[in-house]
């Protein structure tokens, strides 16, 4: 590139620059460097590109380039001074007076005007950070130049005063500069030559300032004495240059009387001469009395005798002025030495430090002699309600740091004083070292509701702090990012009052780094926006991680201008920047500038540590940032925790640090040996356990897993989690280990899964751009049964990886995403998720063809089986493959296929025990009791099994056995089964659920194996809840019985526990239907009116039971009477369901009901007989309809219609397989043909009748009320027979919870007739007593009136 083409591209990047294209500047720019790296033009251009772009420390590398070229350039001196001033960044502010002082230099002979500017800039600079020194050669050089340009005598003026009054606060610092004192003198000296009028009224006010300033000026005795004595000759009637002599002699006369010089009383008889002049002048003037009594006080031998004078001028000073609080501090001390007036003394001094709290002698004295009194708790006796005598008992428990005594004596001083902030600020300090940081909180919030009191808003600041990174410990990040926010808000308001305390923005730099630790989209950290570097009129605004950084940064920085020689504050920097070169860093450019940031970190330790290095933390820190991505300097590291190991040799932290470099580097040996010594220094560290757990694995040792369960139980560490997360979902995936005592040891006894579920959920809650972590997390989910957690996780983990290149990881969580959608009842959408994967992996394809199953797409899950089956490698996959095409055959009808495919499973290799147990179900479904036994046969082959395997053979086996028509030994097979695995909930929910089916007598022990099975597992006692209600339902348990344990009491809590249960309901309507009857035939008032259409109201969760609902609720509303209410309601259903067939039967029931009330109970006609018997075959398989029409038929004295009804419902009830409806059709079909008997029909038809139908009953089991008719058939045909009294008394004396108690009442009545008729007064007297015991009033009230007939 010739010197042409560098011009041109130079003027190219100027138009670029001018048209804001700042990036073409910046490539036209580094064109011409690469061919002349010494242009100008070009470093200045890149640099105000740069700055354009906010890449402000390429910007500064540019300008400071050519600087070096040309340092009397102004351009790049001009870029640097706009980038400094822009850029709110500490290290440019730092440089930026350098800056300015060059271009001072450089304007001072071209352009005044900018040079003054920039003099003013430079003036502010100085003023704000106290370079006083600076700042008086500046001014003066722009004095010197408006000298040169002959500016008139009052601009001059006007200078010299501002300089007099820039200068003036560098009087009050701790340290003087001789040099700053002469500026500031010369100043006045030319501000007093050049002012006009002399005497006059700013002559006088500059006078006085010249002398005041001179007095704060020890060394400059001779002047101070010249000024006053000027001012006296020009002002005579002014008192203050007398008042400055007086205190000068006086504090003379005590430094000489320190220094035993005997011309001290010249010095006191000058000062004496001079206050008393100056009293005579202003004698209201208490300031002059009180230093006439300091003066008195402090004279020679005769004076300390008579303090009188001293006392005299004091009171007098206290009188005219009762806020000064020197005079009442020199009264205390003559109350106390000369007086000796303790209580005058306190009290003097008390008032001394409330009018001045900055005076620590008063407070030390008051506090002293509260201290020194005999006995406070007497003082306390005498004056209870003396506020401040108990916050001086609480001060004294304070430094014996009695801490709870303290807060006592201060809460009872707040009680009696409740204005006085000082107890409760003490009290919340005491709390706050205690660690009540929560209680803390409240008292310190009490006092800034009244006012901002400093010390209360950073005591709430540390508290909230403290409170927000123990909540970040448990990584409960929300309500830790609220009192950061809090925090910041409340440390500003005191920033705001004490900008000059470098505690403050130490502590608000805290609160903002603090937000390092949280994940990034939660720390949104709303900030003030003078904090945030915005228009301070502006409202809050929201912070994200990498802003609120920055904003701590710059609040340390603010701390260090204050303290620079604070080494604490270069190491929080340090750790500043560190934290933002730890944030993620998307783009190069990014990585870049943390490599940058980075290096700021390692100088801001380096410098910490040229202060101070005998501090290991500072020693520690660096070598952390040493070993970090950017830096990597190993050697560095390890020369740094060695240094910090040496100054602190029980340092858990470097150890543990030196450990992890050493491990980095593969040295297992060393790391070992350095994670043993922080073991053995401090056990409950966690990191030292997570670094051996880390080596354990490397080694492949078996006590991997163990420590890092032992990590997650001392505290939450991220690497702690995700480590022990993995071993135990590495564990699970292991089928082949689930036998071995490790296993039961790693896993079940150390409660694995829910442990690392709940650490893996705090891990994602914090770090949520980590895939593998979620899918840990919902694998451990899906063994939780935690499925919409498991489903949320692995969508996570999807979204996470799609935008990797990582296929791999990317099909193995679509995999497990569709899996959990399966899980999740999402069958359309987890077949799509399954399509998305290569479907190559036979759990991809056994996932997409139950997926397909669910969805009812069945020839598509019979594709995607075969598929998996070619896919199978091992003989028991191949067999559950089978076994699903077989299930999907019979789905579709095809019986044979059916059995062929699982015929097939059994002559595998490994046959497994599901295909066994489908033939079993096969065969019983289709009541091939033969193909079911031979499969259950071999099932029970396979020998001992456990868990929910058992509980399928048992069911199997007991429906084998009802299917066989033995239905005694149903009951008997669950009992058994029960008694061999007692601890299995689910067996005695089995057994509670089949008693009241086939075995109602034993319904008592089916309520119990309910209960048992409730108590035992709260999944299966959900269920088991209802089974116990419907065994106490069998039972016959009703509310009249027992108040407590009933059947309606048991169900209610059923229906509580799942109001998504229609069977929960249905039994809910049992009940209360059975406590309606209980009342009708107690003869009182039903206690559940209507319920009936509150309970139908749950229709929409009952639609399988619709029928049987609506019966249920017709049943109980014609039981009240209300005939009309339940054909309105049968009606109301038509009109939804106008062709439902249940309905109309309830709606002819109901209709037939109010016929036969309507017309007393006649014959009805028919044509309406003929009408109920075609509704009831439009419900051939309603057992309650056959045995409605055979009510009727034997209200219509149609008693063989009746019978052949009864006789059409036990035949029903027998293809049905419904044990307890044959049993119901029998006794009914038995109660009839009693009923003729009873009436003494002639014949025996009726007779035989009752014999078979209880006979029948019978060879099914043991129920009572069949013995009860075949009892009263006996008492009927030979009434005074043995064999009478025999059955009767077989049904009377027995346990009341064997028999009910309906059938043992009926049997006393026709027991107590027999013995009347035998005239037997023995055994009716043995009844009678038996009655009496169970309070049978009915069987004594029947007694009395059959001995009233007989009489």
């Amino acid at each position: 590139m010739s010197g042409k083409e560098v011009k041109s591209a130079l003027k190219s990047a100027k138009e670029a620059i001018k048209n804001k294209e700042f990036k073409e500047a910046l490539k036209q720019c580094k064109a011409v460097l690469k061919l002349d790296k010494k242009n100008y033009n070009a470093w200045v251009f890149i640099g105000l590109a740069a700055s354009e772009l906010e890449q402000p420390d390429q910007s500064q590398s540019a300008y400071k380039k050519a600087v070096e070229l040309e340092p009397e350039q102004l351009l790049a001196w001009q870029g640097l001074a706009n980038l400094y001033e822009k850029t709110d960044q500490w290290d440019f502010k730092v440089e930026l007076p350098n800056v300015y002082q060059k271009l001072v230099e450089l304007y001072a002979s071209s352009d005044k005007k900018k040079c003054y500017e920039v003099i003013k800039k430079l003036t502010e600079i100085y003023q704000s950070d106290k370079e006083y020194l600076k700042l008086a050669k500046v001014w003066q050089q722009l004095i010197q130049l408006k000298k040169e340009e002959a500016v008139d005598k009052k601009e001059l003026l006007e200078l010299w005063q501002q300089l007099t009054q820039l200068l003036s606060d560098c009087l009050n610092e701790e340290e003087q500069d001789n040099e700053i004192q002469q500026h500031l003198i010369s100043a006045f000296e030319n501000a007093m030559v050049l002012m006009d009028p002399v005497p006059g009224e700013k002559h006088m006010k500059m006078s006085t300032d010249y002398v005041r300033c001179l007095s704060k000026l020890p060394q400059e005795e001779a002047k101070m004495k010249e000024a006053c004595e000027s001012m006296l000759s020009h002002y005579p009637s002014q008192s203050y240059p007398l008042e400055v002599l007086g205190s000068h002699y006086l504090k003379t006369g005590k430094i000489l009387l320190n220094m035993c010089c005997f011309s001290t009383f010249n010095f006191s008889f000058l000062a004496l001469c001079s206050l008393l002049k100056a009293a005579t002048k202003n004698p209201n003037c208490g300031e002059y009395y009180f230093l006439l009594g300091q003066l008195y006080w402090g004279m020679g031998e005769e004076t300390r005798k008579d303090r009188s004078k001293a006392h005299t001028h004091l009171l007098k000073a206290a009188k005219l002025d009762p806020h000064l609080g020197s005079a009442f501090r020199y009264l205390g001390h003559y109350y106390r030495e000369i007086a000796n007036d303790r209580g005058r003394a306190r009290g003097c001094y008390k008032k001394a430090f409330e009018l001045d709290n900055e005076d620590a002698e008063s407070g030390a004295a008051s506090v002293d002699l509260s201290m020194e009194q005999e006995d406070m708790v007497s003082a306390l006796r005498a004056d209870p309600e003396d506020w401040v005598c108990w916050e001086c008992l609480g001060e004294a428990y304070l430094n014996r740091r009695s801490f709870t005594a303290a807060l006592k004596a201060f809460g009872k001083a707040h009680q009696l004083q409740p204005s006085s902030i000082y107890s409760v600020y003490q009290a919340a300090a005491i709390k706050q070292t205690l660690g009540k940081f929560k209680e803390a909180v409240a008292e310190y919030l009490q006092i800034t509701a009244q006012q901002d009191y400093v010390p209360a808003l950073k005591g709430l600041g540390e508290c909230q702090l403290s409170l927000a990174k123990s909540l970040m410990e448990d990584c409960r990040d929300g309500g830790a990012i609220d009192l950061i926010q809090q925090a910041i808000q409340n440390l500003f308001k005191a920033v705001e009052l004490r900008p000059d305390l470098s505690c403050l923005w130490k502590l608000l730099g805290d609160a903002c780094t603090a937000v390092s630790t949280v994940s990034p989209n939660r720390a949104q950290v709303l900030v003030p926006a003078p904090l945030a570097g915005l228009d301070p009129n502006s409202q809050s605004h929201m912070l994200n991680q990498a802003q609120t950084l920055k904003v701590g940064e710059r609040c340390y920085a603010h701390a260090l201008k204050l303290m620079s020689e604070a080494p604490s504050l270069w190491y929080d920097l340090g750790l500043n920047y560190y934290r933002q070169a730890s944030l993620p860093s998307p783009t190069e450019g990014d990585q870049n500038s943390q490599s940058l940031v980075l290096e700021k970190a390692q100088q801001c330790l380096k410098k910490a540590i040229m202060m101070d290095s005998g501090n290991h933390s500072y020693w520690n820190a660096l070598g952390v940032i040493s070993m970090n991505k950017g830096l990597e300097n190993y050697a560095l590291a390890q020369h740094c925790f060695i240094k910090s190991i040496q100054v602190e040799p029980n340092n858990v932290v470097a150890w543990t640090n030196l450990g992890t470099l050493y491990l980095k580097k593969d040295n297992i040996e060393l790391a070992h040996e350095a994670f043993k010594i922080a073991q053995s220094l401090e056990p409950l560290y966690v990191n030292c356990w997570i670094g051996q757990a880390l080596i354990a694995e490397r080694v492949g040792s078996y006590d991997t897993m163990d420590l890092f369960r032992h990590t997650t139980e001392l505290s939450t560490h991220m690497e702690g989690v995700k480590g022990y997360a993995y071993w135990v979902c590495s564990t699970l995936l292991d089928k082949s280990n689930r036998d071995t005592e490790l296993y039961r040891y790693n896993i079940v006894q150390m409660n694995a899964i829910s442990a690392a579920q709940v650490a893996l959920s705090k891990y994602t809650e914090r770090i949520q751009s980590d895939p593998e972590a979620f899918i840990m997390l919902g694998y451990l989910n899906e063994h939780l049964q935690l499925k919409r957690q498991a489903l949320q996780a692995y969508q996570r983990a999807v979204e996470l990886l799609q935008s990797t290149s990582s296929t791999e990881e990317l099909a193995f969580a679509v995999g497990s995403y569709g899996r959990a959608l399966c899980t999740s009842g999402q069958w359309e959408e987890a077949v799509h998720a399954y399509k998305s994967t290569p479907l190559q992996e036979l759990s991809d394809l056994a996932g997409v063809a139950l997926a397909y199953c669910r969805a009812g797409l069945i020839p598509e899950s019979i594709s995607a089986y075969e598929r998996a089956l070619a896919v199978a490698s091992s003989e028991k996959e191949k067999a559950y493959i089978l076994t699903a095409l077989a299930l999907l055959q019979h789905r579709q009808g095809n019986l044979d296929s059916a059995k062929t495919l699982l015929f097939k499973c059994s002559m595998l290799k490994e046959p497994i025990s599901e295909s066994l147990l489908c033939l079993c179900a096969l065969g019983l479904v289709h009541g091939d009791a033969t193909l079911a036994a031979a499969a259950l046969t071999e099932l029970l082959k396979q020998g001992s099994a456990s868990g929910s395997v058992v509980e399928q053979r048992c069911l199997l086996t007991c429906t084998l056995l009802a299917l066989q028509g033995n239905y005694s030994a149903v009951q008997r097979e669950a009992s058994r089964a029960v008694h061999s695995n007692p601890g299995n909930p689910s067996l005695w929910a089995l057994l509670s659920r089949v008693v009241p089916q086939y075995y109602p007598r034993k319904a008592n022990g089916g309520a119990m194996a309910g209960h048992v099975a409730c108590l035992s597992s709260m999944t299966q006692g959900k269920r088991a809840l209802l089974y116990s209600g419907v065994n106490q339902l069998a039972s016959g348990r009703h509310s009249g019985e027992d108040r407590h344990r009933n059947a309606l009491k048991t169900l209610q809590r059923a229906v509580l526990l799942c109001p998504d249960d229609p069977a929960a309901w249905a039994g809910l309507m049992a009940a209360c239907h059975t406590e309606n009857t209980s009342c009708y035939l107690s003869g009182s008032a039903p206690c559940r009116q209507g319920m009936e259409k509150i309970l139908m109201s749950v229709r929409p969760l009952a639609q399988t039971l619709e029928g049987w609902v609506l019966q249920q609720a017709v049943t109980g509303l014609v039981m009240g009477g209300q005939l009309e209410e339940a054909e309105a309601l049968c009606s109301q259903v038509l009109n939804v369901s106008p062709e439902h067939p249940a309905v109309m039967l309830a709606l002819r029931q109901v209709q037939c009901q109010r016929l036969l009330v309507a017309n007393g109970g006649t014959v009805l006609p028919d044509s309406v007989m003929e009408q109920l018997n075609n509704t009831v075959m439009m419900n051939p398989t309603n057992l309650g309809a056959w045995h409605w029409l055979a009510e009727v038929y034997r209200s219509q004295g149609l008693l063989v219609q009746a019978v052949m009804a009864y006789r059409q419902s036990l035949q029903l009830a027998s293809q049905l397989g419904l044990h307890s409806s044959q049993v119901t059709s029998l006794l009914r079909l038995a109660l009839l043909a009693l009923g003729p008997c009873m009436a003494d029909v002639p014949g025996n038809d009726w007779k035989d009748l009752v014999l078979e139908a209880t006979t029948e009953v019978l060879k099914l089991g043991s129920f009572p009320m069949a013995l009860l008719f075949q009892a009263l058939l006996q008492y009927v045909t030979k009434m005074a027979a043995r064999e009478t009294r025999r059955l009767l008394e077989r049904l009377v004396y027995v346990s009341s919870q064997d028999f009910p108690v309906t059938v043992v009442q009926v049997a006393s009545w026709y027991l107590l007739r027999h013995l009347h008729a035998k005239n037997d007064d023995e055994l009716i007297n043995v009844l009678l007593e038996r009655a009496k015991m169970n309070r049978d009033q009915r069987l004594l009230k029947f007694h009395s009136l059959l001995a009233s007939s007989s009489s």
